[in-house]
C-alpha cells in the first residue's frame, strides 16, 4: 500500500486546511513509487550533519524587519566562477518515467505517473487538458505555470467548461508575468475563479490554507 497527497503530516494540515491524501494498493502504483522513493534517497540525499543542525536552532530566527529587507542582497561566496563550474559538471537529475500508457482520455493516452525533476509532469497535465471535451476542475495552492496556464485558455476556447481554486494568500503573489497576477489574468479571460482560505473562516490567515492540488478531466 502506499499513500500519496498535498496533506503535510503538521497540525494544520489537520485543522486549518484543504487538503487530499489518497490509498491504493495497486501494485504498478506502489512498485513505482518505490522506484521514485530510490530515486529520492540515492541522488543528492545525504546525512544530516548533526552539527551543523544544532548550530542553525541554537542561532533561531531572527526578525525580519524593514531595515533588513532593504539592505537584503543575495549571498555571495566570493568564488562565483568556481560554484558555477560545480553546478554544470553536476549531472542533470531526471526522475523516473513510466513507460507504459494505460490511462485512456478520448484519444490520448496518459502515464499513471508523473514525477519531477525533468520526469515530463507539465507535458503530461497539458497533454491531459488538450484532451478534455466537456470540462476541467482544478484546485491548486500555486500557480505560477504560464505555460499550463495557456494550456487552459485553449481548452475554454474550444468550449470546454474550465473551473478552478485558489489558496487566497498565494493568489495574491502568483504572477502570468512580471506585472500581472495569475489571479487577474485568469479574470481577466473571463474563468470560473474561485478563492479559498481554509475551511475555518474564523482561524488564524496565516495557518489557513487551499492547499489541495488536483485536476480533474
Amino acid at each position: 500500500m502506499f499513500g500519496a497527497g498535498s496533506y503535510n503530516f503538521t497540525e494544520a494540515s489537520q485543522k486549518y486546511h484543504f487538503e487530499i491524501f489518497s490509498f491504493t494498493t495497486e501494485k504498478k502504483r506502489v512498485s513505482f513509487y518505490l522506484k521514485y522513493f530510490d530515486f529520492m534517497r540515492q541522488s543528492r540525499a545525504k546525512p544530516i550533519d548533526r552539527e551543523r543542525l544544532k548550530k542553525v536552532l541554537e542561532r533561531g530566527p531572527k526578525p525580519v524587519t524593514e531595515a533588513v529587507l532593504r539592505n537584503l542582497k543575495p549571498a555571495d561566496s566570493g568564488n562565483d566562477a568556481a560554484e558555477k563550474d560545480e553546478v554544470a559538471r553536476k549531472p542533470k537529475l531526471s526522475a523516473p518515467r513510466d513507460s507504459a500508457r494505460p490511462v485512456k482520455l478520448h484519444r490520448t493516452r496518459l502515464p499513471l505517473h508523473a514525477m519531477s525533476p525533468n520526469g515530463g509532469v507539465e507535458e503530461e497535465i497539458m497533454r491531459a487538458f488538450g484532451a478534455a471535451t466537456k470540462s476541467i476542475d482544478v484546485g491548486m495552492f500555486s500557480f505560477w505555470s504560464r505555460t499550463i496556464a495557456n494550456e487552459l485558455l485553449k481548452a475554454k476556447k474550444r468550449g470546454v467548461d474550465v473551473r478552478i481554486v485558489f489558496d487566497r494568500g498565494q493568489s495574491y503573489t502568483a504572477k502570468y508575468d512580471k506585472t500581472t497576477l495569475m489571479l487577474n489574468w485568469f479574470l481577466k479571460k473571463r474563468f470560473k475563479i474561485k478563492i479559498l482560505e481554509g475551511p475555518d473562516e474564523w482561524a488564524d490567515p496565516r495557518l489557513s490554507k487551499q492547499h489541495a492540488k488536483f485536476a480533474v478531466v
